[in-house]
């Protein structure tokens, strides 16, 4: 039986493996790693500090003594007789925040609902700024305040489930998020798992978010050319071409333009009912168009 000390070194990454530090032992090996899945196994790993890539499963003559940061013993695992499996940090974390998730609902949308506020007015302020949308919904964002609503332990270390209240930087939204982090955070610390946030839908922006406005029309499109797509005429010098497109595409680049405030939304879809832009396809065409070349590239 060869028993080694070892702590949590960082958290189960993309690949099921958590990587632990030797603190002492009879072993020349620096880190071990736990592949999560099946109740955890053991295995010497390669490139520790790197892409931790797993070699080769331990000895089952293996006994891991797992120690909080601080070096106390916590239990002994291994891949023989002596088995203790427990939870990854994420694993702990969503056990906690089930036991209390009844009391904080979450709702799906943030994103949509907080590109309802990006105005006319406010595209033209942030009108050099890179990447608008996505940094209107990732980066212009401030945390204003942070309240523990759970405390649990995680390999000795104390963790908490927190609600954080969110504010933007141009438009003034607020909002709510849950995430689980350490109990003693700093600068340099960041938080381990989302649960999800709450936001107030009942209050929204004058436009559609981008990616909901274009469904919206696309989605109303459909049903008003039943089938794969619409299709465009365009007249050259020598034929008449049809040009297919995707429903989303006839939405986004020829009726929407960039344009998603609501009310404008709303009267495309409206005026497409009456007032039709596009064919159904080709043999809709030829009625207007006989000599019309069809698209043979659209798939």
């Amino acid at each position: 039986m060869k028993e080694i000390r070892v702590t949590l070194y960082s958290h189960e990454n993309d690949a099921y493996n958590e990587l632990y530090r030797v603190i002492d032992g009879d072993t020349k090996q620096k880190y071990f790693a736990r592949y999560t899945c099946n109740n955890g196994t053991w295995y010497f790993v390669s490139d520790p500090l790197g892409y931790c890539e797993l070699s080769h499963p331990c000895p089952e003559n293996y006994v891991f003594v797992v120690c909080t940061a601080n070096g106390k013993e916590l239990f002994k695992d291994s891949n023989g007789e002596i088995r203790n499996p427990f939870p990854t940090f994420e694993q702990q974390a969503i056990m906690e925040w089930d036991a209390i998730k009844e009391n904080y609902p979450t709702k799906e949308g943030k994103d949509t609902w907080l590109q309802s506020f990006i105005t006319k007015d406010m595209k033209e302020k942030l009108k050099d700024e890179p990447c608008l949308y996505n940094n209107w919904t990732l980066c212009w964002i401030s945390e204003i305040k942070k309240e523990s609503i759970k405390e649990f332990e995680h390999l000795g270390t104390d963790y908490c489930i927190y609600k954080v209240t969110m504010k933007h930087m141009y438009c003034d939204c607020e909002w709510i998020k849950y995430l689980a982090g350490l109990k003693k955070m700093d600068e340099g610390s960041g938080y381990g798992k989302y649960f999800g946030e709450w936001y107030d839908d009942s209050v929204v922006g004058a436009c559609y978010g981008n990616g909901e406005a274009i469904w919206l029309v696309a989605d109303a499109l459909k049903l008003i050319y039943p089938g794969f797509g619409v299709s465009r005429v365009e007249v050259g010098r020598f034929a008449v071409y049809e040009r297919r497109m995707s429903y989303r595409m006839a939405a986004e680049h020829h009726l929407l333009k960039g344009n998603f405030e609501r009310e404008f939304v709303n009267l495309v879809i409206e005026n497409e009912r009456t007032h039709k832009s596009f064919y159904s396809n080709l043999e809709e065409i030829k009625k207007d168009y006989p000599d019309c070349l069809g698209d043979n590239d659209f798939r």
